[in-house]
């Protein structure tokens, strides 16, 4: 079992990844990496800032572009599974939009991707945290860091 969060390359509808003209505006000094992600998403690129700005057709659109991109993004990390020796892993979806867009994603897949509870990726962080603070060595088999687990900063 395996999960990834934060988007390699596809937006959910608040964050999303670095463009270059965001990379230049983080280097620059105009924006901080925090503000270019949080501008990222699917809404943001639309000049709205919630769901609740949207007419019913660009809901629609905002929707259906982000069940594409979590459907593109899913269906690279399925190479990487079976590059892994894993064929048929089952697929999970989480955020607060995972039920309402869970039909389109499998549908993309031409397979079941199960949605998660709208707080699942929430307990998951605080599940790892737990762990960190308990001394676990290694997370899903990567290293914890050792100024984390020794509570130093940097």
């Amino acid at each position: 079992m395996a999960a990834i969060d934060a988007p390699i390359f596809a937006p959910g509808l608040l964050q999303g990844p670095l463009d270059v003209q965001a990379i230049r505006d983080v280097d620059s000094g105009k924006l901080t990496a925090n503000q270019a992600f949080n501008w990222g998403g699917i809404l943001s690129k639309m000049k709205r800032m919630g769901l609740d700005q949207c007419s019913p057709e660009e809901r629609h659109l905002a929707m259906e572009t982000l069940a594409l991109f979590a459907a593109m993004e899913m269906a690279a990390l399925l190479v990487l599974c079976r590059d892994r020796g894993l064929e048929c892993p089952q697929l999970f979806l989480a955020g607060s939009p995972a039920r309402e867009i869970e039909p389109r994603v499998s549908a993309h897949l031409d397979r079941r991707v199960v949605p998660l509870e709208r707080s699942a990726a929430a307990q998951g962080c605080a599940r790892i945290a737990e762990d960190v603070f308990a001394g676990k060595e290694n997370i899903l088999g990567i290293a914890v860091d050792e100024r984390v687990r020794a509570g130093k900063e940097g």
